[in-house]
């Protein structure tokens, strides 16, 4: 989420955007916590009036004030290293480092429903999808077997993924425009 400095993808924030947005999530946790430091797998997220998040509220800087942070690990905390404790003892002290917060981070549940039943009322919503982490694994950065993303093909922010090719960071829907008016 942190384009490079100079980066002309539209709709990009520029660093300085981003990192007072960081900043207002670490106020935060000041506030509420004596917390030294830590370290959260999240993700920026701005939802609509159904509570549904919509990544064009973010790419197009609207609402920025509603912009939260949905926390789904920890791996860090006041230089100890969690990385290798279980899923479940990362999410139990996330949820307690958390808990006196209040608007602006948001812990992401563990829900104990089979996958196919979570992945199927996640489509059912519209939802991007869903991931899903073994219990009991340690954090491993990347895809594994312990780790594993569905996504739903029918929601808007795969097939605009698709069709921008994010893995490589080139927008094609700019550069067929681009190359159709030439």
């Amino acid at each position: 989420m942190h384009p490079e400095a100079g980066d002309e993808q539209e709709g990009a924030w520029p660093r300085e955007r981003l990192e007072a947005l960081d900043r207002r999530f670490v106020e935060r946790l000041e506030r509420a916590t004596k917390v030294r430091s830590c370290l959260i797998d999240g993700e920026a997220v701005a939802c609509d009036e159904n509570g549904l998040a919509v990544f064009a509220l973010l790419r197009y800087r609207e609402r920025p004030a509603e912009i939260f942070l949905y926390a789904f690990d920890l791996l860090e905390l006041d230089g100890q290293d969690l990385r290798h404790e279980p899923l479940e003892t990362r999410k139990a002290t996330l949820a307690s480092l958390l808990r006196s917060c209040g608007p602006g981070l948001r812990l992401v549940e563990h829900l104990a429903h089979g996958g196919d039943v979570v992945y199927r009322h996640a489509c059912r919503f519209g939802c991007e999808g869903i991931v899903s982490k073994r219990l009991g694994s340690p954090y491993v950065s990347g895809r594994t077997r312990q780790w594993l993303k569905f996504k739903n093909p029918a929601a808007a922010a795969v097939k605009r993924e698709a069709e921008e090719d994010w893995g490589r960071g080139v927008n094609l829907t700019a550069a067929r425009a681009r190359q159709n008016n030439a």
